[in-house]
């Protein structure tokens, strides 16, 4: 059983990404949280295989995004935590889509 909080950012959850000053049109996407990296920690990309040093902490998340100078990893960039929004699993919109239409 998970005893993480509720809420919180852990391996394998799904977060929003948001208020990004670069790279802004990755603020609304969703992403798969991989793995949490300090500064200078190295790295296997999930994309190309390569061995990447991060160059501050975040985490290493994949999906729809990436980053302008690293073309050839698009799907995965590390992204700074305050710009990581958890999505809880009990949030999924087309279960309480369902619901709404059983009760109506």
């Amino acid at each position: 059983m998970n005893n993480q909080p509720r809420g919180e950012l852990v391996p394998g959850g799904l977060a929003m990404v948001y208020g990004l000053k670069n790279c802004q049109q990755f603020n609304g996407r969703v992403v798969e949280l991989v793995n949490f990296l300090g500064a200078g920690d190295r790295y296997v990309s999930p994309i190309s295989g390569d061995f990447c040093a991060a160059v501050y902490f975040g985490w290493l998340c994949v999906g729809d995004i990436g980053h302008p100078n690293h073309p050839e990893d698009y799907g995965c960039a590390v992204i700074d935590p305050a710009n990581l929004l958890p999505i809880k699993p009990s949030a999924d919109p087309l279960e309480i889509t369902q619901q709404q239409e059983v009760e109506a």
